[in-house]
């Protein structure tokens, strides 16, 4: 017996619809058990050592079928990318945002973790490349400008005009938006230099900037 046309065609599209959703369905199977510690990874939160080790395989499992859970799992390889792991991990992560930015190109945190897997491995013009992509994706993107001063300070010697033009923007943000950790972020990395030479077209933001940095001398 034949089905009415329109019968027919709600059961091809739910089939279709069931396709398309259930690699969905299934990554979120697979990432139930590290539910809690991806969430927290997502939202930049501290997270224990041996929670993200344990939720690392259900996020490699959800990887394979789900494009965002490669980024989780990216993020939590460069977070247990130390000691004896360093190299691996940070080259794993690598992988997992290569495969995350293939599907969502104009993503600019996942372009932000590029640069910190290939900065971890010295892989410093790759870094730098991925560098600017996250900052053109996004220049204001609260959040990430902090983090990418910091890797402009790592980068330095190997900045381009580009580079640091885009770079000199993120610290003119940071010197606005958040002086005082600007400030301690520059303390940290021993880099005042860097800072004044990235502020020097901007009177204003230098002058917040050297301000923060006498609070925190």
């Amino acid at each position: 017996m034949k089905l009415p046309a329109l019968a027919l065609a709600n059961l091809l599209l739910a089939a279709g619809m069931l396709a398309v959703g259930l690699p969905s369905v299934l990554a979120d199977f697979r990432r139930l058990p590290a539910e809690a510690t991806a969430d927290a990874i997502m939202r930049g939160a501290a997270v224990d050592r041996r929670d993200l080790e344990a939720a690392l395989p259900p996020l490699e499992a959800a990887a394979r079928t789900s494009g965002a859970a490669h980024e989780t799992l990216a993020l939590a390889l460069l977070e247990t990318a130390d000691g004896a792991h360093a190299a691996q991990r940070a080259a794993a992560a690598e992988r997992q945002f290569r495969a995350y930015l293939a599907e969502a190109p104009g993503d600019a945190h996942g372009w932000a973790g590029l640069a910190e897997a290939e900065l971890l491995q010295g892989r410093r013009l790759p870094a730098l490349e991925a560098l600017k992509m996250s900052i053109l994706m996004a220049p204001g993107m609260p959040g990430l400008v902090l983090a990418r001063c910091g890797m402009g300070i790592d980068l330095y010697a190997s900045l381009d005009d580009s580079a640091r033009g885009l770079l000199g923007q993120q610290f003119r943000l940071a010197a606005e938006r958040s002086p005082d950790r600007l400030a301690r972020l520059v303390r940290q990395k021993n880099a005042v230099l860097i800072a004044r030479v990235m502020l020097v077209g901007s009177p204003d933001a230098l002058q917040r900037f050297e301000t923060a940095l006498g609070r925190a001398s």
